[in-house]
């Protein structure tokens, strides 16, 4: 049985669900690194990816690599992820 924890409550966010063994873990890193809250440090890490993201597509716009996000894409909406 998958468990999950919302994350994201404040009015002007939006929810969340992760599983709460990942959660729990994000939680300690949290904690050890200073943050105030586990939504407070996953929107940063979701940041830091999303900038990565930016910036390695800027770097290669290959026709291969966006088949491949597609693809990741299509599986996170398979798993329920993404609409």
């Amino acid at each position: 049985m998958r468990m999950e924890v919302d994350i994201l409550t404040d009015s002007d966010e939006t929810s969340l669900q992760i599983p709460k063994d990942l959660a729990e873990e994000l939680k300690k890193r949290a904690e050890n690194k200073g943050f105030k809250s586990l939504s407070n440090y996953v929107v940063y890490i979701l940041r830091q990816v999303l900038s990565r993201m930016e910036t390695e597509g800027e770097q290669k716009e290959d026709p291969s690599e966006q088949k491949g996000e597609e693809e990741i894409k299509q599986k996170l909406r398979d798993f329920g992820y993404l609409d």
